[in-house]
């Protein structure tokens, strides 16, 4: 059984090998995996507003793929290839869920999906920016590090919301926010747009990116 298992593995990962090369290219094109009890990727993260397309294929038996928030329930065979597109329109954290049964460990087989409202900006683009000074510049890495020339201040990612409305209470103030490689402000930025900030922006690539 392992070595039918192992067969029917390797078959579905070839079958999405230009599925994951175009999702390198585009991050808002994810192949996912579904199998018992699980999807591969655990984790979606995209971006609100733009169109998403999954990419889906079982290596098992017949599963469900169903965000109940954006409506989406669709079914994907053993083997098979099913590409899902939508636009998602609200911002939040929201479950991936099996819609069929497949075993004993059926109810335990979610993921997340991720949707973000903040835009990513470049380096080039921060660069560019920085010139007007029209944007609050806010460094959020720990522990702290070598902050960009022109930052306004450094609040610790994991306090922004004990500490941002000491800085602003204006939502529409444009905030762009940085850490060393993207992690810590992508985290910073959902926080934000949370606390009801409007004009979020996160430095792609970080400071890695920046020198």
């Amino acid at each position: 059984m392992r070595k039918i298992i192992r067969l029917v593995f390797c078959g579905a990962l070839y079958l999405m090998v230009p599925y994951m090369v175009m999702a390198q290219d585009n991050p808002n094109e994810i192949a996912v995996i579904a199998k018992r009890f699980d999807f591969l990727p655990r984790k979606i993260e995209v971006k609100r507003g733009q169109l998403v397309k999954i990419y889906l294929t079982s290596i098992d038996v017949a599963h469900g793929f169903a965000i109940d928030a954006f409506g989406i329930n669709q079914k994907v065979e053993k083997g098979k290839l099913r590409i899902i597109d939508f636009v998602p329109d609200k911002v939040g954290e929201f479950e991936i869920r099996c819609s069929i049964f497949c075993g004993a460990g059926h109810g335990r087989m979610k993921s997340k999906l991720i949707v973000a409202g903040y835009q990513d900006i470049t380096a080039s683009e921060l660069k560019a920016a920085l010139e007007k000074d029209d944007f609050f510049l806010l460094d959020v890495h720990i522990p702290e590090q070598k902050h960009i020339e022109g930052t306004d201040a450094f609040i610790p990612y994991n306090e922004i919301e004990k500490y941002i409305d000491k800085l602003f209470k204006n939502k529409d103030t444009k905030i762009v926010v940085y850490c060393r490689t993207g992690s810590m402000s992508s985290e910073a930025s959902r926080t934000l747009l949370r606390l009801g900030y409007k004009k979020v922006y996160n430095l792609l690539g970080g400071i890695k990116a920046w020198e």
